[in-house]
């Protein structure tokens, strides 16, 4: 994938539209003074300190080892070849519902942001375990837009089996109280054209009731078949919402047993939808628990199921899985709806293992063992066990 130089047209609109809430000329950060010549700053946390609200940051190509922490409205731009490669993460912080320590290279906590063109490495990070929770760019209780960024080298030296290393991140949780019930924070987040590769655990991650997080184009590469923590592409959990269009993930396989990696997990979330997207190589290309709708995506060499629906009134349309090794589509649920599209090399199409009122038409089927089964194929024990959400 290329960067932010060739932009698609939706995520040029974003930060088009989103610097139209910014003015005035640039904070200019330049790490040796040799390519932004009369740069006011060598670090960008120098930078950031002397900005106002509304202020954009400048950050021209160099290495800069520094975490960098946003807590007011700022753009943070990168020209091409601007890397912020930190090792160590001294500003640790609580999670939005307090249940882990996150550490991130770009924390995001208080004010919008606009994340534009900028590299985050963390291969030389010095975390050393499962806790703090690694992440390359962290959006808590707070909205933002990230656009044509590369993410990587999410990974906890010397402990493969921690659910950690996390590319982006976006939670919400309680913010204070109100009358006795909580006040819950809100992060509305565009990720559009995004590079996210390297990660541990999962690459894009939503969270909380009032996370809605809308992923536009992109690629979103996993590490292969590991026996370390299982990997998800993106993952949203806990009610989170938002929708999933254009974008590529390959490569998010597991060999721990009774688990599976996904493409895309969609664990107890809010109104989610996967459209025109392309999975492959993953171990299951879709495994949603709960709701969700997938429109017009293709899944392709996939190691067990192409998607697996537990859950109630889900839809597929439109949509292809190509070679699977147990079924195109699982269902075990109630008024599910499988419509139009194209199941192919597979043991089983449409496995419609439980539950009534599912549906399906119309869909094409090409060197299929089985078109449709039913309970009666075999027993299978594939329930949300099998998922790996980080929680």
């Amino acid at each position: 994938m290329t960067r932010r130089r060739r932009l698609s047209a939706v995520a040029f609109a974003f930060v088009l539209a989103a610097g139209r809430a910014y003015a005035g000329l640039p904070l200019v950060v330049d790490d040796d003074g040799l390519d932004c010549k009369g740069a006011a700053f060598r670090t960008i946390g120098a930078a950031i300190a002397a900005a106002e609200a509304g202020d954009e940051v400048l950050v021209c190509a160099g290495s800069y080892p520094e975490q960098v922490v946003l807590g007011k409205k700022l753009v943070l731009r990168g020209q091409q070849g601007a890397v912020i490669r930190p090792t160590t993460l001294p500003d640790v912080r609580p999670n939005a519902t307090g249940s882990r320590m996150v550490a991130a290279a770009i924390v995001v906590d208080g004010g919008s942001a606009i994340i534009d063109g900028v590299t985050v490495d963390l291969s030389g990070n010095t975390v050393g375990g499962c806790s703090p929770l690694l992440a390359g760019i962290y959006f808590k209780n707070t909205s933002g837009i990230v656009t044509g960024s590369t993410i990587t080298g999410l990974q906890v030296h010397g402990h493969p089996e921690c659910d950690s290393g996390v590319g982006i991140d976006v939670e919400t949780g309680p913010i204070g109280e109100r009358f006795g019930r909580p006040i819950l924070g809100r992060a509305r987040v565009v990720l559009a054209e995004n590079a996210i590769s390297n990660f541990q655990k999962d690459g894009i991650l939503a969270s909380g009731p009032q996370s809605v997080v809308r992923v536009v184009d992109g690629e979103i590469a996993g590490l292969g078949s590991t026996a370390g923590a299982v990997q998800n592409g993106l993952d949203f959990n806990g009610g989170a919402k938002g929708k999933i269009s254009g974008v590529h993930v390959h490569d998010v396989t597991s060999e721990v047993s009774g688990k599976t990696a996904a493409g895309v997990l969609l664990y107890e979330a809010g109104r989610v939808s996967v459209r025109t997207s392309l999975i492959e190589g993953a171990q299951t290309g879709i495994f949603i628990f709960g709701h969700g709708r997938v429109l017009a995506s293709e899944l392709r060499n996939l190691g067990t199921d192409g998607i697996v629906l537990l859950g109630d009134a889900n839809l597929v349309t439109g949509t292809i899985v190509d070679g699977t090794s147990i079924s195109g589509i699982f269902v075990n649920g109630f008024s599910n709806t499988v419509r139009s599209g194209l199941i192919a090399n597979t043991a089983v199409g449409l496995w419609l293992y439980a539950g009534k009122g599912n549906g399906y038409q119309g869909i094409n089927f090409e060197n299929v063992g089985l078109h449709i089964a039913g309970d009666y194929h075999a027993q299978r024990d594939l329930t949300e066990a099998a998922a790996a959400p980080l929680l």
